[in-house]
């Protein structure tokens, strides 16, 4: 996280207003083989959208992610930090900032996405990675239809983080 805020925190944003923004100028969105992709820390993540959509998404995403923005919620006050080895399941994954976040030190990621396009996506985005990632097509909850997390990791080792 710390990449991302020294990156894009705008040091000079005034005081008085609710939390920082990231300057447009350091966004840039990117097309490989017809799709839109966004760069963090050197992994691409595919967007499902044109390049100005994408631009667009791409920079409310990492908005939220900036340590005073009331969105974020990894690694901004402590609580929540992926440590060297952890397990994680993401579940509702869209674009699957999260897990490409710790790629490098989590043991296994599995994804879970309900959405046809962002699903697509991901396939795409985890690609270089599907050694130490699993996706999941489905939508975790309760009901017959769904997927059951509890019933999913019977036979897996469980995620220490999700």
């Amino acid at each position: 996280m710390d990449s991302i805020q020294n990156i894009f925190y705008n040091k000079d944003y005034p005081i008085d207003q609710i939390y920082p923004v990231i300057e447009s100028n350091q966004i840039k969105i990117s097309i490989h083989d017809g799709n839109s992709y966004a760069l963090l820390d050197g992994k691409k993540i595919f967007l499902p959208w044109n390049v100005e959509s994408s631009y667009n998404y791409w920079r409310g995403v990492l908005n939220e992610q900036l340590h005073d923005h009331p969105h974020c919620y990894l690694e901004c006050d402590g609580k929540f930090i992926i440590k060297e080895g952890d397990i994680i399941a993401d579940v509702g994954a869209a674009e699957g900032f999260l897990a490409i976040q710790h790629i490098e030190k989590i043991k296994h990621a599995y994804i879970f996405e309900v959405d046809d396009t962002w699903f697509k996506m991901l396939q795409k985005t985890y690609e270089p990675y599907k050694d130490k990632v699993t996706l999941v097509k489905g939508f975790v909850g309760d009901g017959e239809e769904n997927i059951s997390l509890d019933k999913y990791f019977s036979d897996k080792e469980a995620p220490t983080f999700y």
